[in-house]
């Protein structure tokens, strides 16, 4: 997934740390494509393509298209303008807003010369940057500089002159590279997309180049083309799309490029550690709407392939049954992908199918899917609905309780390895039985407990449900806007993080997380982290030590929708894309 394809793919009390020494795998990056601006090809088997979202990398030997965290790092701006690789000296140049930077590919630090050095040097803009035998060249219309190609410092014109005509130029929209691109010799053969004649939005009058259509019908235009060292032809566009046609051929292939269109607020991993993302208006703006009306134009869901190290989008117009790109959950049962929409309950298993409120669900808007090892219910703004998957229809079941109340949160409890000596727990039978003859002279008072509940989440407090008899129980009067559970302890977001053992519910609820403004959190074995949406606190349960992470350590954005785990890895979803974190190498049990 990245220039390093993941294999498997941030609190309180006591001190606090932060801005650990990192290695450069420790942290991977996904961010989605926006408008092209500069193509460049390396020594190294790469496209390099600057964005004004940063800079992607076209990988030839795993045909992988990806954001490279690792040139866009260091730099003060990543609305790259023009990027340039001067294959004499192994240096990329970059044009940004705040002026140029440069470094060696193997460096890890940039060297910057500001706007105000340009302008020194007549630059009030680089249309093109391209390099000779000894110098770097910068191109505003008729005036050209040259520099030392290592150092970056400018030289006499009178010194460089003799190279002008080997000047060998890059590849920018606002160059040589951007005008006027036509398209008429190359064809699509992909039903999504199409070539033809832009049409000017002023006159309605068509212009004299091409313009890609989306399978919507609506103009995607080629804002800059490249042509690399084995004649690969590369258009880039203005809403981030990469086209190519391979050798001499004038067929354009689409580049698959991970995270397309829409935010990105919400991950799910299958048992096949594939990657879902998705994104949920409910989750970025903290709260629940129904958003009835949705742009179609958007994409469902973005798909990474772990086994193939490959992306897929799949699009809101794949089926008739997708009513909806707003997402608040994915769920997986019997090889089924269970997708909670505003919509009303997708499953996905190679083709699309819908339940909502005609086939009996008590609201379209779903919130969250819960499941056991054999039944499956769904949250929805109305109440709880059981699914019966095999048939994939709603179950006449009743959860009469919850009628008329606000429901918040529902998590499922499945445990048969629990033995019970009066008030004391234990996790197997030898400890249990060796107790209850101790304490009370008879071993055969230990008692095995198998429970099958649901813990519902209400503006009236939280209930228990008996799965294998579907009797509810009032548990205790707390509000949970958000729960998770972990051995048998449930964890509560409500002005900071409780949690209560729900064996012994009446020693209450203990205040773990005494901060305010937690928009949600995550358990990982005896660690909590919780999202204070300009940074992340992760915490540990038992020495009470924490550790902040913000921007300054790798997370995308100021503004963290949620964050999320698979025990060994964390990932923040911001503003600015998806950040992956290689937590568990720095705090080790």
């Amino acid at each position: 997934m990245y220039r390093i394809i993941i294999a498997l793919l941030v609190f309180g009390f006591g001190f606090s740390y932060s801005n650990f020494m990192y290695d450069e795998d420790d942290w991977y990056i996904v961010k989605s494509l926006e408008q092209i601006q500069s193509f460049t090809e390396s020594n190294h088997s790469e496209i390099i393509i600057g964005t004004i979202n940063g800079i992607f990398v076209y990988d030839k030997l795993t045909d992988e298209l990806s954001y490279d965290m690792y040139l866009s790092r260091d730099l003060p701006s990543l609305n790259i303008k023009n990027i340039f690789y001067d294959k004499n000296t192994d240096h990329v140049w970059l044009y940004h807003d705040e002026g140029v930077s440069f470094k060696s590919y193997s460096s890890f630090s940039y060297h910057h010369l500001s706007i105000s050095d340009l302008i020194d040097q007549g630059l009030s803009f680089i249309d093109d940057i391209g390099s000779s035998d000894n110098y770097i060249w910068f191109r505003r219309g008729d005036l050209i500089v040259a520099l030392n190609s290592f150092t970056g410092k400018f030289v006499q014109f009178s010194k460089s002159k003799s190279e002008i005509n080997n000047i060998v130029w890059g590849s920018s929209m606002f160059g040589y590279s951007g005008d006027k691109i036509d398209l008429s010799s190359h064809y699509i053969s992909s039903t999504d997309w199409s070539i033809g004649y832009r049409l000017n939005n002023v006159n309605s009058e068509y212009i004299d180049y091409n313009v890609f259509f989306d399978e919507y019908g609506d103009q995607v235009i080629p804002t800059v083309k490249f042509t690399d060292s084995n004649n690969n032809t590369w258009f880039g566009t203005d809403r981030g799309f990469v086209f190519v046609s391979w050798g001499r051929s004038r067929k354009l292939e689409h580049i698959e490029s991970g995270l397309q269109g829409n935010p990105t607020s919400g991950v799910f991993i299958d048992t096949q550690n594939n990657w879902w993302f998705y994104d949920s208006r409910n989750i970025r703006v903290n709260r629940f709407n129904d958003f009835s009306l949705y742009d179609k134009k958007n994409n469902l869901l973005t798909f990474w392939n772990e086994y193939q190290g490959k992306w897929k989008n799949y699009k809101t117009n794949e089926s008739i049954d997708i009513q909806s790109n707003d997402i608040n959950h994915i769920s997986e049962y019997a090889n089924n992908i269970l997708i909670a929409t505003m919509s009303g309950l997708l499953k996905y298993d190679g083709s699309w199918s819908l339940l909502d409120m005609g086939d009996g669900l008590l609201d379209n808007s779903i919130e969250k899917i819960e499941s056991t090892k054999s039944r499956v219910f769904t949250l929805t703004q109305s109440g709880i609905n059981e699914i019966n998957i095999s048939s994939f229809s709603v179950m006449p079941t009743e959860f009469n309780s919850f009628k008329n109340t606000e429901i918040y949160d529902i998590v499922i409890i499945e445990e048969d390895s629990i033995f019970s000596c009066k008030d004391r727990f234990f996790e197997n039978m030898d400890e249990c039985t060796y107790y209850c003859d101790a304490t009370f002279g008879d071993a055969s008072i230990c008692s095995h407990i198998d429970l099958e509940e649901m813990i519902v989440s209400t503006s009236k407090g939280l209930y228990s449900v008996d799965l294998k008899t579907d009797l509810t129980t009032y548990l205790h009067p707390k509000t949970c806007y958000q729960m998770e559970q972990n051995n048998l302890n449930l964890f509560c977001l409500d002005n900071g993080v409780w949690v209560i053992n729900l064996l012994q519910s009446s020693d209450g609820f203990r205040h773990i997380v005494q901060e305010e403004n937690i928009r949600n959190f995550t358990l990982s074995d005896n660690y909590i982290w919780t999202n204070l949406i300009s940074r992340v606190r992760l915490m540990n349960l038992d020495s009470g030590e924490s550790w902040y992470y913000n921007e300054s350590d790798g997370i995308l954005g100021s503004n963290i929708y949620e964050v999320g785990n698979n025990q060994d890895w964390i990932w923040f979803l911001s503003d600015k894309g998806v950040s992956i974190y290689n937590w568990r190498k720095y705090h080790g049990n």
